[in-house]
């Protein structure tokens, strides 16, 4: 199996992936402009999750549209199907699959999403792959993903870049990938789609709040890390969020985000 999370799903990681959701869908939802247009069209969802973005996915292309939401996780599956819809959201149907192969037809969809799922995949090659093979001619591919270099504190704390490192090795023990945004472009490129277009969009204290990005970037850190560097990124966590009640304090955290197109 290729997609295989690399977090434990408890209540406060779904609650961080709303906020996640509602932040990143203003990143993700000008690139969908980029391909066919939205109302009518399908939209395969690749690695949804509980379905914080399917079901935004579900209003964007409207009563005749069609999101197929895709996880290899029943639990999350179950959760999304019983997610909250708009009164206008098109029909969404969930898949159960790996995300590198997905039981549907060559040239499904009008675009595929990938969001927040390649840094989880020990092969994520294989999954754009297959995200170009559900792509109907002209369709479009769109992912959003992390990468931790974008990650930044003032005041600076020593003990960041322990926090990131302990971070990236943990779930490359899990086969994930913290820093698998700056190889998006590479890997549609590889896929053999064309158009390629990579940005970064940053997500900053201020404008935001503080423990809106600090929740989103680093709050989970310690259900993340190996047991011998618990302790450690907690502490250092602990410095960081005290200092951002400071007036001169500032986060920094932010995804890449790649548009491509099968021709």
């Amino acid at each position: 199996m290729t997609d295989a999370t690399t977090y434990d799903w408890d209540e406060a990681e779904l609650a961080r992936l709303e906020l996640q959701a509602a932040h990143t869908w203003q990143v993700l939802l000008p690139l969908l402009a980029r391909g066919p247009a939205l109302p009518g069209a399908t939209i395969v969802d690749l690695g949804c999750g509980p379905g914080r973005v399917t079901a935004r996915l579900a209003t964007a292309v409207g009563a005749a549209g069609t999101v197929l939401g895709v996880d290899h996780d029943p639990a999350l599956l179950a959760r999304a199907m019983g997610g909250p819809r708009t009164a206008d959201a098109g029909t969404c149907r969930w898949v159960h699959a790996d995300a590198a192969a997905v039981d549907l037809p060559d040239a499904t969809a009008d675009a595929v999403v990938a969001h927040m799922l390649l840094q989880h995949v020990p092969d994520p090659a294989a999954v754009v792959r297959e995200a170009a093979r559900l792509l109907r001619p002209g369709g479009l591919l769109v992912v959003v993903d992390v990468d931790d270099a974008l990650i930044d504190v003032h005041p600076r704390d020593p003990g960041l870049q322990a926090v990131l490192e302990a971070s990236a090795r943990a779930q490359a023990a899990r086969g994930g990938d913290r820093a698998i945004g700056r190889r998006l472009a590479a890997l549609a490129r590889a896929a053999g789609l064309d158009d390629v277009h990579a940005a970064v969009t940053l997500f900053c204290s201020p404008p935001l709040p503080a423990p809106v990005v600090f929740a989103g970037s680093l709050a989970f850190r310690p259900q993340l890390v190996a047991a011998d560097d618990l302790a450690a990124t907690q502490a250092t966590l602990a410095r960081i969020q005290a200092r951002l009640t400071a007036p001169d304090a500032w986060l920094q955290a932010g995804v890449y985000a790649t548009t491509a197109v099968r021709r």
